[in-house]
């Protein structure tokens, strides 16, 4: 049986590992604003955006499952 605590520790860690992501991600273009642009830093950038995108979306999809679940009436408690 899943307990409620359980399930907020494993959405606390998809949190943690999405905001880790977002946080190289934005280091990593930090540093490749520095340099010339090339095909290679373009497609850099590009890749690192749709890391950023799938983080964000991850988090929203964490978010929108904890509040399914807070909204959901008790089981088994009569």
């Amino acid at each position: 049986m899943t307990k409620i605590s359980d399930l907020g520790a494993s959405s606390d860690c998809a949190l943690r590992e999405s905001l880790s992501v977002i946080r190289e991600t934005h280091f990593q273009l930090h540093v490749l604003t520095g340099m010339m642009t090339t095909p290679t830093v373009l497609a850099s950038r590009i890749e690192l955006c749709n890391a950023l995108l799938l983080a964000i979306s991850g988090i929203r999809s964490s978010l929108v499952k904890d509040l399914h679940r807070t909204r959901e009436p008790p089981t088994g408690l009569h």
